[in-house]
């Protein structure tokens, strides 16, 4: 099956508003992800920062990334959800675009302007209006709305600021440095203890805090990490599965095959097979 009907598993059904009861709060959520807050405001933890989101800013999340949503009780977001495999049409699609480039720049939050906030909201909501009603012409409808949709993202980014919609409460900075810590020296042996005695706060408090702030504790954190680069160990054809586990901390290939598989569904052995794949 060719055109937008055969993409519809990983485009369609996966626009949706979101609140505080309805949100899928996953770290590992393996599609990439576009948040735009219509009322009220949350957190966003992604790798090692905190962002304050606010109604009209997009949040943009990759296929690979680490986060976690702080909502309030009366927030509302439009999401959009769409599965790796969708990129590659996506680009065919709309070329000039180069979508996938909206998901790599250093700030994953986008504040829009006020022109572009109203321009952007409604043509959402025509979006999600088109992909539940299906009337006819509704592909071709669909298709100018996406394009219009990614072409203002693009414009938006282009208008940024550096740092806009970053957290400045000073536990979230000691969060940040700890984090990034992690994602430096995730190779090596880190244990709470450590840690927490580097930074000078207690284990408790920073187990505390970890959890609070990014809905892991720290050990499942540092896992994550590792196992985030793990995969792109993994990519790399020549590299037995027993020295990506040590490469990346793990103290043994069973328990590296173990915990790869609690958090993404799946062994290393058929994670590489499915990347040989594409």
């Amino acid at each position: 099956m060719d055109g937008l009907q055969a993409q519809e598993w990983a485009v369609f059904p996966r626009i949706y508003t979101a609140g505080a009861e309805k949100s899928k709060n996953l770290t590992h959520h393996g599609h990439f992800e576009i948040h735009y807050m219509v009322i009220g405001q949350c957190d966003f933890f992604i790798h090692d920062r905190i962002y304050a989101m606010r109604p009209g800013d997009v949040v943009l999340v990759d296929a690979h990334t680490l986060r976690h949503i702080h909502e309030s009780a009366d927030q509302e977001r439009i999401v959009m959800e769409i599965h790796p495999g969708v990129m590659t049409w996506l680009d065919q699609m709309l070329p000039h675009i180069q979508i996938e480039s909206l998901f790599q720049f250093q700030s994953p939050l986008l504040r829009l302007t006020s022109t572009l906030k109203e321009r952007v909201e409604p043509v959402l909501r025509q979006m999600m209006e088109e992909s539940l009603d299906r009337e006819d012409g509704w592909e071709s409808i669909y298709r100018t709305l996406l394009a219009q949709f990614f072409a203002l993202l693009r414009r938006g980014r282009e208008q940024a600021l550096p740092g806009e919609g970053l957290s400045r409460i000073r536990t979230h900075d000691k969060l940040a440095q700890i984090c990034k810590c992690i994602r430096d020296q995730y190779a090596r042996t880190l244990t709470l203890e450590d840690v927490a005695g580097a930074y000078d706060v207690s284990p408790c408090y920073l187990s505390r805090m970890f959890k609070k702030m990014t809905g892991l504790s720290f050990s499942r954190y540092r896992n994550a990490v590792r196992v985030s680069s793990a995969k792109g160990f993994l990519a790399q054809a020549g590299m037995p599965v027993s020295a990506v586990a040590e490469q990346c901390g793990f103290e043994s290939a069973t328990h590296f095959g173990r915990v790869f598989k609690e958090l993404t569904g799946t062994t290393p052995l058929k994670y590489r097979k499915s990347i040989k794949k594409k």
